[in-house]
C-alpha cells in the first residue's frame, strides 16, 4: 500500500514538474515574442521616421539658433561674430546684426510682433525690428547675458544674466518691457552659481537650467519657486518643453538628457546627449551627444524611445530647434555653421 502511494505521489510530482516546465517554456516564448514585436515595431518606426539633410552653410562657429513662430526665418548667433538672419528653409541671407561688443550668445523671436531679442555678451538684451532690421531698444541688465526667451504669448521676456552670481531676469510687457523679477540659483558648483539657459513652460511658468545641474521652475504670477529638479552632475546646457504633456527635457554637459514631469516634480527617463530640442506637434525630442562621435537621435516623448539615430561627422552640434510645423530640424555648431534636416514621418 505504501509503495503504491509513493508511486502515485512520485508520478504526481513528475506531472507537476512537467507542467511547470511547460509553463516556463511557454512564458519564455511569450516574453521573447513580446520583445521581438517591440523591437520590430521600434525598428519599423525608425525606418519610417528619418532625418534627411537638405542644405547647409558655413559662416562662423555658431552657438545658438532660433526659429520665428511662423517658421519663415531663423537667427543664428556667433559668440565671436554677430547674429545672422536667414529666410527659412532656403537659408537666403536677410541681415547681419552687430552685437554691442561684436559678440552675442543667443537670440529669440517674439510671438505676434516683429521683434528679435539678442542676448549680449556686453550685457543686457537688444531688441531688433525684423522688418527693417534696425535696433529698437536695449533692456539693461547687470552683467553679461547668455540666454533669452519670450513667453508664448509675448507678455514676458526672460534672460540669464551674469550678476551677483548669475540670475534670471524677467521683464513684463506693458507699454514697454519692465523688470519684475530676479531669480537666483540655490545651489553652487565648480562653475559657480547661476544659469545657462531659460525657456517657458507656458505663459505663466518659467524654467531655467542651472550651473548646479538642476532645473528651476517658477510661477510668474507670484514669483514662487515651484520645483528644483536635480540629477545632472554638471551644468544644464539646454532645456526643451512639451507643454501639453507637462514634460521638460534637460541636457547637460555631463552628456545626459533627463526627462522630467515638472508638474509633479519627478524624474521620468534618461538618455545620452548634451543638446536637446522638442517637437510637440510630432511628439518627439531631438538629442545630440555632447562628445565625439556626434550622434543625432530622435526620441518619442512617450516612453523616451529612440526612433532614429545617425552619426554627424562634420558638425559639432551646440544647439538645435524644430520648425513650428515639425517638418524641419535646424542644427548649428562648429565647422558647419547651419544644417537643415527634413523630417520624414508617417
Amino acid at each position: 500500500m505504501g509503495t503504491r502511494y509513493e508511486q502515485i505521489q512520485q508520478k504526481s510530482v513528475e506531472v507537476n514538474d512537467m507542467r511547470r516546465w511547460k509553463a516556463t517554456i511557454i512564458g519564455l516564448i511569450a516574453i521573447g515574442c513580446v520583445f521581438a514585436l517591440a523591437n520590430y515595431w521600434q525598428s519599423s518606426l525608425a525606418r519610417r521616421i528619418v532625418l534627411q539633410p537638405q542644405r547647409s552653410l558655413n559662416v562662423c562657429d555658431a552657438d545658438a539658433v532660433a526659429i520665428s513662430p511662423d517658421g519663415r526665418r531663423i537667427a543664428v548667433t556667433c559668440a565671436r561674430d554677430a547674429v545672422y538672419a536667414y529666410q527659412f528653409p532656403e537659408l537666403k541671407p536677410l541681415a547681419r546684426l552687430r552685437a554691442k561688443d561684436g559678440g552675442a550668445f543667443q537670440a529669440a523671436f517674439a510671438p505676434h510682433k516683429n521683434l528679435l531679442a539678442v542676448a549680449e555678451w556686453a550685457g543686457g538684451v537688444t531688441l531688433w525690428d525684423t522688418t527693417t532690421w534696425k535696433k529698437v531698444t536695449e533692456l539693461q541688465a547687470p552683467g553679461r547675458t547668455n540666454a533669452v526667451r519670450f513667453s508664448p504669448d509675448g507678455t514676458w521676456l526672460a534672460a540669464s544674466v551674469g550678476a551677483d552670481g548669475w540670475c534670471v531676469v524677467a521683464w513684463k510687457k506693458t507699454d514697454r518691457y519692465r523688470e519684475v523679477y530676479r531669480f537666483k540659483a540655490q545651489g553652487g558648483s565648480m562653475f559657480g552659481p547661476g544659469f545657462a539657459c531659460v525657456d517657458f513652460v507656458d505663459s505663466e511658468t518659467l524654467a531655467a537650467g542651472g550651473l548646479d545641474g538642476c532645473v528651476y521652475i517658477w510661477d510668474l504670477r507670484n514669483g514662487r519657486l515651484l520645483h528644483r529638479l536635480c540629477g545632472h552632475a554638471q551644468p544644464v546646457w539646454r532645456i526643451a518643453v512639451v507643454p501639453a504633456k507637462g514634460l521638460i527635457a534637460s541636457a547637460s554637459l555631463d552628456n545626459t538628457v533627463m526627462l522630467w514631469d515638472w508638474q509633479h516634480g519627478r524624474h521620468v527617463a534618461a538618455s545620452l546627449g548634451g543638446v536637446v530640442a522638442s517637437c510637440p506637434v510630432k511628439g518627439l525630442f531631438a538629442a545630440s551627444s555632447g562628445r565625439p562621435p556626434i550622434v543625432l537621435q530622435l526620441l518619442e516623448t512617450q516612453g523616451f524611445r529612440i526612433v532614429f539615430s545617425t552619426e554627424v561627422k562634420d558638425q559639432n552640434i551646440l544647439d538645435m530647434a524644430f520648425s513650428p510645423d515639425g517638418e524641419y530640424l535646424v542644427t548649428v555648431g562648429n565647422r558647419q555653421t547651419v544644417r537643415v534636416w527634413r523630417l520624414r514621418s508617417p
